[in-house]
């Protein structure tokens, strides 16, 4: 939890940062590659085999499917929709106050597994 929590964390503030860096392209080049490095965690399906038990690996990966579908759809349907007239600055703010708020979220309601018990 910890891991997912901080990606989520860092990503936010790089992501709260990023109107702030032009006109300077290669700090927005060094913002887009630090976000790839943040997020490699949530993104690495192979923490799957650690939080999932065998015998329902195949159902965890379908809920990351699900995840991902759900998220796109809550930032192109209800982020972009809120943000839209806002200026730059401030709708990345808001994304990335979603992204704190997402990452406080999985700190509460993720329970690390038992490594023992998996293995």
């Amino acid at each position: 939890k910890w891991a997912l929590s901080l990606s989520y964390f860092l990503t936010a503030l790089i992501w709260i940062y990023i109107p702030h860096t032009a006109p300077n392209l290669t700090l927005l080049y060094a913002c887009r590659c630090a976000i790839g490095l943040t997020m490699a965690a949530p993104l690495a399906h192979p923490l799957l085999p650690d939080w999932v038990e065998k015998t329902s690996r195949g159902r965890g990966l379908a809920l990351m499917g699900i995840g991902i579908l759900f998220g796109n759809i809550y930032a192109v349907g209800v982020l972009f929709n809120f943000t839209k007239d806002m200026d730059f600055k401030n709708a990345f703010l808001i994304a990335g106050i979603n992204i704190i708020i997402l990452s406080v979220v999985f700190m509460m309601i993720i329970k690390d597994p038992d490594f023992k018990s998996l293995r």
